[in-house]
């Protein structure tokens, strides 16, 4: 059943959270849906909001965070200390942590990777030299991966080491000794298989799909439709492998293509939001209305060498608004 936020159940929140009611808020709010939680804490002041997520778990702070509106968002992690944000962006995963810390000033970015743990903060500062448009810039160096010439049972110890660190598991990637991308193995497989088998003699070699880091979003949005893939490996120019993509960055994307698309049918220049001030949303719209307003005073200065024709015949004048609807109808 979806969560429906009411007038009331704010009201009673705010008043729970005001009086510090921990175990109710933990009861009522923290056992909901992350995108759920996301949604109560748009609702909320940037104090409320704040101390509704402090009670959360380190992993469900992480899915919240990635939840929440954007301009929510900007507005607490403004609220934090590098030190806060430092931990903050530990917990998530490193896509995500890395277009956080890029919306940050050069210098107070430098501070928090100060702060962040040495391997979690070389992933980090690794993904930031990548274009966001590219594979590189959205692809997350958490996943699974096993090397070619181990036995199933030192792989399955090093799926359980590495599967603390990934959320869910699509794929298991197997490398060579110079960590090259070779092939794919089923956890099914892995499972069932004898511990002294080598991976070698289980894994998939053939039609492989993968990218490179400087493919740009949308040859990674149009291979992931044509294979029908959850995620998808990305190389390096040595066919290293350095990370994954997942459906939902590509989803993102796709959402935000159409976003840019739907505004400039509508005559938008630059993008705006539902709470943008009328400035904004003028301004958008500015460049349109002038060459409209050409278009007009044009199309009027051919009508009027026509007008002994329209004198003669006045019927004439009728086609012209159908005429000028039928072209706004066609540029759209």
């Amino acid at each position: 059943m979806n969560f429906k936020i009411t007038s009331e159940f704010l009201a009673l929140l705010q008043e729970k959270i005001e009086d510090k009611d921990t175990r109710w808020i933990k009861k009522n709010i923290l056992e909901l849906h992350y995108a759920d939680i996301a949604d109560i804490m748009d609702c909320l002041d940037n104090t409320q909001a704040k101390y509704v997520y402090g009670l959360a778990d380190d992993e469900a702070q992480a899915d919240i965070l990635m939840e929440v509106d954007e301009k929510v968002r900007d507005e607490f992690i403004a609220s934090l200390s590098n030190k806060e944000i430092a931990e903050q962006l530990e917990n998530l995963e490193s896509d995500d942590a890395a277009d956080l810390l890029g919306e940050l000033p050069d210098d107070q970015q430098e501070d928090v990777i100060s702060k962040m743990d040495d391997e979690e903060a070389a992933e980090v500062v690794d993904l930031l030299k990548y274009d966001e448009d590219t594979a590189g810039g959205v692809m997350q160096k958490e996943l699974i991966c096993v090397n070619l010439n181990w036995p199933v049972n030192r792989a399955i110890v090093q799926l359980r080491k590495q599967a603390e660190t990934v959320e869910k598991v699509y794929h298991i990637y197997v490398v060579d000794n110079d960590d090259r991308f070779v092939g794919v193995l089923s956890l099914k497989r892995l499972l069932f298989a004898n511990t002294k088998t080598i991976i070698s003699d289980l894994y998939q070699a053939k039609n492989l799909i993968s990218v490179k880091s400087s493919d740009s979003l949308d040859t990674v949005s149009k291979t992931m439709e044509k294979y029908d893939l959850f995620t998808i490996p990305v190389l390096d120019l040595q066919n290293k492998l350095i990370g994954r993509i997942t459906f939902d960055d590509v989803v993102e994307f796709i959402k935000e293509e159409a976003d840019k698309d739907y505004q400039m049918a509508s005559g938008l220049s630059e993008k705006i939001d539902s709470d943008s001030s009328v400035w904004r949303i003028s301004r958008a719209r500015l460049p349109w209305l002038l060459i409209g307003m050409i278009g007009g005073v044009f199309g009027a200065q051919v009508i009027s060498g026509f007008e002994g024709g329209i004198e003669k015949v006045p019927e004439l004048a009728f086609y012209i608004p159908l005429i000028m609807a039928m072209g706004g109808n066609i540029g759209v």
